[in-house]
């Protein structure tokens, strides 16, 4: 059959039973095939860390005050204050929260304390024995603080603020109206054509949720004075700078250049050196072959042996094993790093995948399928990567 199919609506065959009933159809999800729909097999339905229960899914996050950072203007021998910025930020932002009074740093080769912080600037006093110029970019070490004998506790303590991400819920359904004639008439290869027309609605609903757990977009809109919510996914959280991240460090553009081992490399260690744990990457057929050559010249094969090829389904780096997931959804040119701990996608409460039957006004009967689902993605800037515009040729 071609990849072009004929799209019909209006009705086709009646279905037998007339009652009214709802019947839970979730589980049918995972019984699809998972190359078909990898990610929804691999997450599940019901992988959200706090329960749904609203249409705008709320969870918070908190991290540890951070103990590094990145000299955000260069630095002359002597003038001892620094401007610094978070580790992959933007030049401008400041980071002179991140440290206080008798705070020890290493910066480069050098060691100071830290004497005042005032107007962004944090002032000090060398340790070392000589000071040396710094670049803007090299990495700030906070050593601790190193408290005088029998000093009085501070009244000011430190904290970071929670944050309170969120995801809206994003109503996923489908109709399928068959008339009484055609639900009666013989068939080839099944008995009732509403139960086959179902079973197909129901897989091209999960690949098209599949599709949005990848490249959804978090917005809602009003349509007949009725809002129209749709669910953020992978891409909106951590692809896209307006609701993801800037840090380049972890956002690569391959600028058309192929995929490398040493391109993926550079953004598990930045994931790493953040605090992440990337554990599966995934990606569209072409990278993966990529991939798999990266083996081909390693491999023995004996007279013997009777098939050709490789493929690997792990990626063993010195951050970590990280599993490899084929996904035909994918677009080409992309390849998705995540730490899967921290992505989940679920209902909201009592809206899992149903079928409920239509108000029967004709000679035919309608089933509607329909679940309202959301998903999590979690430690958005430390925890996932993306790289993108790579070669496919």
């Amino acid at each position: 059959m071609a990849n072009a199919p004929t799209v019909s609506s209006g009705s086709k065959t009646t279905f037998d039973d007339t009652s009214n009933f709802k019947v839970d159809i979730s589980d049918a999800i995972e019984a699809l095939d998972p190359r078909d729909t990898p990610c929804l097999a691999r997450f599940g339905k019901s992988s959200l860390r706090t329960p749904c229960i609203e249409t705008t899914h709320y969870w918070l996050e908190d991290e540890l005050i951070p103990t590094a950072a990145e000299v955000d203007a260069a630095y002359t021998s002597g003038t001892l204050n620094f401007n610094l910025r978070p580790v992959g930020a933007a030049s401008g932002t400041d980071a002179s929260t991140y440290f206080k009074v008798d705070d020890v740093l290493y910066i480069t080769g050098q060691h100071y304390q830290v004497t005042s912080i005032a107007s962004n600037l944090v002032y000090v006093r060398l340790l070392s024995s000589a000071d040396a110029a710094k670049s803007v970019g090299d990495k700030v070490y906070n050593l601790g603080t190193a408290a005088t004998e029998g000093s009085v506790a501070r009244v000011v303590g430190e904290w970071t603020t929670l944050d309170k991400p969120y995801n809206y819920t994003q109503i996923f359904k489908d109709e399928v109206n068959v008339t009484g004639t055609q639900e009666a008439i013989a068939k080839y290869g099944y008995t009732s054509e509403l139960d086959y027309q179902l079973s197909k609605r129901l897989q091209e609903l999960a690949i098209k949720m599949e599709r949005d757990f990848i490249y959804g977009i978090r917005n809602v809109a009003t349509v007949n004075n009725q809002p129209m919510r749709m669910m953020g996914g992978l891409w909106y959280f951590i692809r896209n700078a307006a609701g993801g991240t800037a840090n380049t460090d972890i956002i690569k553009t391959a600028a058309s250049a192929a995929l490398s081992q040493s391109l993926i490399d550079g953004v598990l260690e930045n994931l790493w050196a953040l605090g992440g744990a990337p554990d599966l990457i995934i990606c569209g057929g072409y990278q993966k072959r990529v991939i798999d050559a990266w083996m081909t010249p390693y491999v023995q094969v004996g007279m013997n042996q009777s098939q050709l090829g490789t493929t690997i389904s792990t990626y063993r780096s010195s951050y970590g094993d990280v599993s490899i997931m084929l996904n035909r959804y994918v677009h080409p040119t992309d390849l998705i790093i995540v730490s899967s701990k921290y992505i989940g996608l679920g209902p909201l409460t009592g809206r899992a995948f149903s079928t409920e039957t239509l108000p029967k006004t004709g000679d035919y009967q309608g089933r509607m399928m329909l679940g309202e689902y959301t998903m999590e993605v979690r430690c958005v800037g430390r925890a996932h990567g993306w790289i993108h515009t790579l070669a496919t040729s």
